[in-house]
């Protein structure tokens, strides 16, 4: 671990302690479960990144930290740093009671691009994005990204009338159905949800203008089989597989995470054929929804979208808050002596 003074006298240590790291996810009640450092963990399962993790602490106390790996095997000049990297969601920044001024920010921006790495990809929480971007050199790559995300404060009956009438209606139908619904945290249902997911995505293949091996390529690398077994291990208790039945028949199933006030739902799978008409994802959907309430939640974090899809579509039929927000590559600069 070093430590040292930066950005006038702004304390830096790398990798961030874990009880650090777990106080500040406490003390930020924006903090995401993608945020914590279980999810740290099992990005780095299996050996491919390493914790580079940088905890800023200023004179007066105020302190922010920056979720972050690098590749393990490559030299550092020509790895990147991700917060984190592209199909892990959101790293960003946790801070001291969720306050961050443009100051601090831009302090934070300047150190991360000045890394000795190829580039750092950065993606701050949505609730922050006008301070950060703010701050955003002009030579970053911007990444748009959506996220919608439905506010539970008020308590379950007022997220229930946000939902479009179709939407009540259609979870009306599923409670008379012959539904049978299990939630489980140990990963025993995990193999359920992995073959529906490989179904989904044959479905997802044959959709749209990319070829289908492409389609499954991408999807089937990004969130392999891999990928979830490692969020349910890490995880633990805070990561909830969800399956539905129809008849005795699996049709439906969604993974949610948590964490302090969010609940995210993570991923969703299913045979089209037999959940489409018993209105499966809606149901389990609004069973999640519901939980999260129970669970004194202050929001469900739906993921991102694309504007424009039948996902956002569904999504929005809840009631959430759209955030346009966005990731950003920070290309090195330029140290004063001229090195990189």
């Amino acid at each position: 671990m070093s430590t040292r003074a930066a950005l006038d006298g702004v304390r830096v240590t790398s990798p961030v302690p874990r009880a650090v790291w777990r106080s500040l996810a406490d003390s930020d009640p924006y903090a995401l479960p993608t945020q914590t450092p279980q999810w740290l963990d099992a990005v780095c399962d299996g050996g491919r990144y390493t914790d580079v993790s940088q905890l800023y602490e200023w004179p007066d106390g105020h302190r922010i930290l920056v979720p972050l790996v690098r590749k393990r095997y490559l030299p550092t000049r020509l790895a990147t740093n991700g917060s984190w990297p592209i199909g892990w969601d959101i790293g960003g920044a946790l801070c001291d009671q969720g306050r961050i001024s443009k100051e601090q920010a831009a302090a934070v921006v300047e150190r991360l691009a000045g890394q000795s790495v190829r580039a750092t990809y950065f993606r701050p929480h949505p609730v922050h994005d006008d301070v950060w971007s703010a701050v955003i050199p002009t030579a970053a790559r911007r990444k748009p990204r959506m996220v919608q995300t439905i506010d539970l404060r008020a308590g379950v009956e007022a997220v229930w009338k946000r939902f479009s009438s179709s939407k009540r209606r259609n979870i009306r139908k599923a409670r008379q159905a012959a539904l049978t619904v299990e939630c489980d945290s140990t990963g025993r249902l995990l193999p359920i949800f992995d073959r529906l997911y490989r179904q989904s995505v044959e479905r997802w293949a044959t959709q749209g203008d990319t070829p289908a091996w492409l389609t499954r390529l991408r999807v089937n690398r990004k969130y392999s089989t891999r990928y979830f077994t490692s969020v349910v291990r890490h995880l633990g208790a805070t990561c909830q597989v969800w399956v539905l039945w129809h008849e005795g028949v699996t049709t439906t199933a969604l993974i949610t995470v948590s964490h302090g006030g969010y609940t995210f739902a993570l991923a969703n799978a299913m045979d089209k054929r037999l959940s489409g008409p018993i209105h499966g994802q809606t149901y389990l959907h609004a069973l999640a929804i519901e939980q999260a309430c129970a669970e004194g939640r202050d929001y469900f974090h739906l993921g991102d979208t694309y504007p424009g899809t039948g996902v956002t579509r569904f999504k929005s039929s809840f009631g959430p808050v759209d955030y346009h927000s966005a990731g950003y590559w920070l290309p090195p600069t330029r140290s004063r002596n001229g090195s990189s």
